[in-house]
């Protein structure tokens, strides 16, 4: 259970414990203030909250990533709302796959729709979760090259690793 979902039990305990014990009409200040406090909290994703993926959303990202065809590719990534259905979709793919066709048509179709941001997502699902492709040097080289111009603070992190 994610951090913002344990502040949310927090504040329906709270409030019905607060209003078992209390006439309706009369408040403690102190539970209003910490559930206004609670309430100010952006929600947070920790490591562990995976997005949850829909049938059609793996379906399609499959149908995609399956088909190696750089028009599709660059149909499906032409709108920013579809790109946002299949992007947790196709990293968890790519952190898996091992054939180097289907990879390098996905990454040419995300640097053909000039998409850096999204480029390097899918280059550190490769190089960070998948053994057998983890090595490949032109990978690395990409990862490092696309960092270097939209994230410079993190390519020391990635020639570390």
């Amino acid at each position: 259970m994610g951090l913002y979902s344990q502040i949310i039990n927090l504040k329906i305990f709270i409030e019905t414990k607060h209003m078992e014990n209390k006439p309706i009409g009369l408040t403690n200040d102190i539970t209003d203030e910490c559930i206004q406090r609670i309430e100010e909290i952006p929600p947070q994703k920790s490591q562990h909250d995976q997005p949850v993926l829909t049938d059609y959303q793996i379906h399609k990202t499959n149908s995609l990533y399956d088909s190696m065809d750089i028009d599709k590719w660059a149909e499906a990534l032409a709108s920013e709302e579809e790109r946002k259905e299949i992007l947790p979709a196709l990293i968890s793919i790519v952190a898996k796959s091992q054939d180097m066709d289907k990879i390098s048509t996905t990454l040419r179709a995300f640097m053909f729709a000039e998409l850096p941001e999204e480029l390097i997502l899918l280059l550190e699902a490769i190089l960070f979760n998948n053994e057998l492709l983890s090595s490949q040097r032109n990978l690395q080289n990409l990862l490092i090259l696309t960092a270097i111009k939209i994230r410079p603070e993190k390519v020391m992190s990635y020639l570390t690793v």
